[in-house]
């Protein structure tokens, strides 16, 4: 009965061990090419981050980044990410929650036969 026992538990022990796990990388960033600063908020699952971008110098953009490690698949991601952005004289105003309309890469590496890694990078440029 030992020994039945024993061999079923190492049996979970390896399931448990040989399961692929994937870690994804969510990248949201807003870039302003205006020449007024913009103000960013991000929420996450209840948490808000907010963020300036100082206004396009001419030479170098500048931009509000939200990165977010996690191992949920982006279709969740999508439910639970809003993000809005303004100018201080109300000049420019825009809820930037639909993914749809940044562009987007994503690549895939594989950190192991076990794990893999996925980045993707949304990016919403206002002009």
């Amino acid at each position: 009965m030992i020994k039945k026992f024993s061999t079923l538990v190492l049996a979970a022990m390896l399931a448990v061990a040989c399961t692929k796990e994937t870690v994804y990388i969510y990248d949201f960033l807003v870039v302003n090419e205006t020449n007024k600063p913009i103000y960013v908020r991000y929420d996450w699952q209840g948490q808000a981050t907010m963020d300036t971008i100082a206004p396009f110098s001419g030479t170098e953009l500048k931009n509000a980044r939200l990165t977010l490690n996690s191992d949920i698949p982006l279709t969740d991601v999508q439910s639970g990410y809003s993000c809005t952005a303004w100018s201080a004289d109300s000049s420019y105003q825009a809820d930037l929650s639909d993914l749809s309309g940044y562009v987007f890469t994503t690549s895939t590496e594989m950190m192991s036969q076990m794990q893999s890694f996925v980045q993707s990078k949304y990016v919403f440029v206002i002009q």
